[in-house]
């Protein structure tokens, strides 16, 4: 061997080099040649927290993490490559936050919440003590792939875990990493052929900055222009002081007469909030929002609280205006933009002729919100008189079934025929319509029991039979028309049963229910109508459908009823295939049972043929239940036999 590798090394030098590169060239188009192969990538879809610096996580803040499979694997070679469906087995695993895109390194970014499969997975949960690593794990039979295009494998639910922003890089940047694992991608055309697949997303959850102090608009004492206290007398002649709320653009001499020559000494605290940018010399009195102490008969409106004996209507700014003819004592001081105390004593009657220019911003009258201590009597708010509505008597246990009622028996015990809420009952008095299927173990058929208004054929151990018969047009057990060669059975489902006559340990709690028989994606015939029955009587008492969307708008997403799938809102494009019901929270009343549902089972040749058709649940309690998994399902069938006429 090592002689052999010297001789080709010899050649090499010697000469061969341009015969190698030929050699190699051709080998390598062989390989692009043959190009079946299983391959794709790991598509990792957050729905935010991708766009830095505006668009980050922040502590506590949920994501959705859309988990795609992307398929590029082909079938044949050369110009005839055709691109192949493919089946995912095993498990695929996600790694929630990780600093380098081959996770060797993970960190606890995010921390799981939920997560849910589309069809094909069997499962998709963290890993035993790792919680930042999701494996969605397929069904037996593999997750199906199309042959090109992205298919929809999980939505993982995370959040942001306070206290784990990324501090490096100072963006918060992490990844998610995916991989179905070495092999586990298998072309459907040739299962022989198999590959693997991954890829990575970032994701930015940095340090929240920490927020700079700025200038409130509250109100705060505040450094003004305005002049400050002073106590030097400043006389004004005035004949009646005239509150006005409106600066006068233009200087004025002319002192304004009233009907009376008051003096009004005020020592009253001047607060002005407002510039005014005219400079004015005046001889009558400045127009300010004080609060004024004023003994006058003239009606004074005022926006402030003004400490005024006055035998004359004072409108304030409380909820209502309050005539009064009783002195009005307020002593709340009133908060302005501007808070300037001007202590000026002013006795008036007193000439001056100070100019007065202010620059300070005039907000004059305008109305100040301010709660007011006043011993004035305020209006009230007075109740009105409400219309007292009118109960309907409740007449049901009067025995006479009135409007709305469905029977009456005139007493308040239920399961006897008719409920105390004057419903008819379902299934009852007794327990002897209840057939408890008994699919697992006897242990715990009460966790649910089926239930036929009919007469019942017994088992060996007296109880109802799982297998019923019907004669078509017989009106005791065929609830539909005669001579439509087909039996319309009437069937309720009941749940958390406390049925006497055998042992039984219930849990107590329903959440998940399961169809086996007939199909509940791809019912058939009479069992499409079947099937929507079973839902209905079940979204009657609560449960929800767990559906995947198939319309291509929206495919692979989770739904409940088909607007849900709907390309836009009330397109009504939208189709949900229903999996499986689930009651959120878990039902946990005991005896409930359904509304009955209709059940066809149509004859066969031409209604000649008996035929029997068969309904098979399971149905699981929560896992919190402390129970063995045994004991938490309970699996129910009934088969239902149509008979012609006279056999």
């Amino acid at each position: 061997m090592v002689r052999e590798h010297r001789r080709i090394r010899g050649f090499l030098q010697c000469g061969g080099l341009l015969l190698a590169l030929f050699l190699l060239s051709c080998l390598g188009a062989l390989k692009v040649e043959a190009s079946t192969q299983a391959s794709g990538s790991i598509i990792l879809a957050p729905d935010k927290g991708q766009n830095p610096p505006t668009d980050v996580l922040a502590e506590g803040e949920s994501v959705a993490i859309s988990v795609y499979f992307n398929n590029t694997s082909t079938l044949g070679s050369g110009p005839s490559t055709q691109p192949t469906a493919a089946n995912l087995f095993n498990t695929t695993s996600v790694f929630l936050s990780c600093a380098d895109a081959s996770c060797v390194t993970e960190l606890s970014a995010l921390g799981f919440d939920s997560c849910t499969p589309t069809t094909g997975v069997a499962s998709c949960m963290t890993s035993g003590g790792d919680s930042n690593l999701v494996q969605i794990t397929y069904a037996a039979g593999g997750k199906a792939v199309a042959a090109s295009g992205l298919t929809l494998l999980a939505t993982i639910v995370a959040h942001a875990v306070p206290g784990q922003e990324v501090t490096s890089p100072t963006s918060g940047e992490f990844l998610m990493a995916g991989s179905t694992g070495s092999g586990n991608v298998h072309l459907v055309a040739n299962d022989g052929v198999h590959g693997q697949a991954g890829g990575s997303a970032p994701l930015y959850y940095p340090i929240a900055p920490t927020p700079t102090p700025t200038g409130s608009a509250s109100p705060s004492p505040t450094p003004t222009g305005t002049p400050q206290p002073s106590n030097t007398p400043s006389q004004t002649p005035t004949n009646t002081p005239t509150p006005t709320n409106t600066p006068t653009p233009s200087p004025t001499n002319t002192p304004l007469p009233t009907g009376s020559a008051t003096s009004t000494p005020t020592n009253t605290p001047t607060p002005t909030s407002t510039p005014t940018s005219t400079p004015t010399r005046t001889s009558t009195n400045t127009a300010t929002n004080t609060p004024t102490s004023t003994a006058t008969n003239t009606p004074t409106a005022t926006n402030t609280p003004t400490q005024t004996p006055t035998n004359t209507p004072t409108p304030t700014n409380t909820p209502s205006p309050t005539p009064t003819d009783t002195p009005t004592p307020t002593n709340t001081p009133t908060p302005t933009n501007t808070p300037t105390a001007t202590g000026t004593r002013t006795p008036t009657n007193t000439p001056t002729s100070t100019p007065t220019p202010t620059d300070t911003p005039t907000q004059t009258a305008s109305p100040t919100t301010t709660p007011t201590a006043s011993n004035t009597p305020t209006a009230s708010k007075t109740p009105s008189r409400t219309p007292t509505p009118t109960n309907t008597p409740n007449l049901c246990g009067n025995g006479q079934v009135d409007p709305g009622e469905q029977c009456d028996d005139g007493n308040q015990v239920n399961h006897d025929g008719c409920e105390n809420d004057c419903t008819i009952s379902r299934c009852y008095p007794g327990f002897d319509q209840f057939i408890p299927g008994g699919c697992h173990s006897i242990a715990n058929d009460c966790e649910m029991e089926l239930c036929l208004p009919q007469p019942l054929t017994e088992a060996s151990n007296s109880l109802p039979s799982r297998k019923q018969k019907c004669v078509e047009g017989d009106a005791t057990c065929d609830f539909g028309p005669a001579g439509d060669d087909t039996c319309t059975f009437r069937v309720a489902l009941c749940f958390n049963m406390s049925d006497p006559r055998f042992p039984c340990i219930q849990p107590g709690s329903i959440e998940l229910v399961h169809f086996d028989v007939p199909s509940i994606r791809h019912p058939a015939g009479v069992d499409v109508q079947n099937v929507q029955n079973v839902i209905a009587a079940l979204r009657g008492i609560g449960a929800k459908v767990i559906g995947v969307c198939t319309n291509l708008s929206r495919k692979g997403q989770s739904c409940d009823v088909s607007s849900d799938c709907d390309f836009t809102l009330g397109s009504g494009d939208g189709v949900c295939q229903p999996r499986n019901l689930i009651f959120d929270p878990p039902l946990t009343t005991a005896d409930t049972c359904t509304q009955y549902f209709s059940w066809d089972v149509r004859l066969g040749q031409g209604g000649l043929r008996a035929t029997t058709k068969a309904i098979r649940l399971n149905v699981t309690a929560p896992s919190t239940v402390m129970l063995p998994k045994k004991l938490r399902r309970d699996g129910d069938d009934l088969f239902m036999t149509c008979v012609p006429p006279g056999q």
